[in-house]
């Protein structure tokens, strides 16, 4: 374990144990970090880390804060993600990062505060004061913490869930926000085919499985959408790749485009993160983006439209749509909310699928 997360975990143990009170102060970074006989750069990143988490709060001129969940009059909603900040080779697709800023900049406009916790750490901050109005979930791996779960619906607030999928209702039991993702996936294939591409490949996560999981759509169901817009079976080309592995990403990318005559003209990402991989896969086999081959994203990312050429993709929003749960959520119509309610989605253009195929192939 690197010395930082050793600092992070030792601040989080004395947090969590209650050694650190909520509100209490903590010392001023140069005697903490002479304390704790660390650099104070470790100390920073442990302290930065907590504060993601929602565990501590810094004020500028004023110092570092154990966070109070308990003693506010403020109206407040409390946010839990359950994603690891530093998880996977391309950090920027995680919703956390998308989801809490619509949600504080919703709560500001509202004035409401927000408090943001990971829900490792709830055990740690209930029984919640009056002053909170509803609880926002965020993730659909909440599901995979069910003693925690169980303790925020002891809360007796209004809950809710966003970015999960469509067996998250049930795992959460409370609404949640999401978008139809394939609606969304047929939105993009319209999308190329309406750019002239006839032969087009699919790159997706692990499996058929996991792909019906978030996706909706099995195997036979695909194959089936993808021939009522107008693909043959033959011009489909299917792979499979672990989308935490950037090596694979790469090499499944390549296998779809090698020793196949007449080759795809486009590749349907299913996350931003494996299309940025894909990308290299491209150059590799000196591939030109758009020229040669269109790249389409599925998702949205933060940084997508930094890629050169900037990536298309099928934007969930999910800014847009955590604003929307916000609403909702504080909604007196919040009792009558079905279990599922669709965010929208947009089909985001940029130069990765630019150029507009001039021989379509005839049925």
């Amino acid at each position: 374990m690197s010395r930082f997360l050793e600092i992070y975990t030792l601040l989080r143990s004395r947090i969590a144990s209650g050694v650190l009170l909520p509100g209490s102060r903590l010392p001023a970074e140069p005697a903490l970090a002479a304390e704790l006989k660390v650099a104070r750069k470790t100390l920073r990143n442990a302290l930065t880390l907590l504060q993601k988490e929602g565990l501590i709060r810094r004020t500028p001129h004023k110092g570092t804060f154990v966070c109070d969940f308990s003693g506010s009059t403020e109206k407040r909603i409390l946010f839990v993600n359950a994603d690891q900040i530093n998880e996977g080779p391309w950090p920027s697709t995680r919703t956390t990062y998308y989801t809490y800023p619509g949600v504080l900049q919703r709560c500001r406009e509202l004035k409401i505060e927000c408090d943001h916790v990971n829900i490792r750490m709830v055990k740690n901050i209930l029984p919640l004061g009056e002053s909170y109005k509803g609880i926002i979930l965020e993730s659909p791996r909440v599901g995979s913490f069910p003693e925690e779960l169980a303790l925020l619906r002891e809360q007796k607030l209004p809950m809710l869930n966003i970015a999960g999928f469509e067996k998250t209702p049930s795992a959460c039991q409370c609404p949640c926000v999401f978008p139809d993702r394939k609606k969304a996936l047929l939105a993009g294939v319209e999308h190329l085919l309406r750019r002239g591409h006839r032969r087009i490949a699919f790159l997706l996560t692990l499996n058929w499985q996991k792909v019906q999981e978030r996706l909706r759509i099995d195997e036979k169901e695909f194959v089936e959408q993808l021939e009522k817009l107008g693909l043959k079976k033959e011009q489909i080309s299917i792979g499979f790749c672990d989308n935490d592995n950037p090596d694979d990403m790469i090499e499944q990318t390549i296998k779809l485009f090698s020793g196949k005559e007449p080759r795809p003209t486009a590749i349907f990402c299913d996350t931003d993160g494996i299309a940025a991989f894909a990308y290299e896969g491209l150059r590799r086999l000196e591939l030109v983006i758009p020229d040669d081959v269109a790249v389409l994203g599925f998702v949205g990312c933060l940084a997508n439209c930094l890629l050169k050429p900037g990536l298309s993709t099928v934007d969930f929003d999910y800014k847009r749509a955590a604003a929307f749960a916000v609403d909702l959520l504080l909604s007196p119509d919040y009792a009558g909310l079905p279990p599922v309610i669709y965010s929208p989605f947009d089909v985001v253009v940029r130069e990765s699928t630019s150029v507009i195929r001039h021989e379509i192939e005839r049925k």
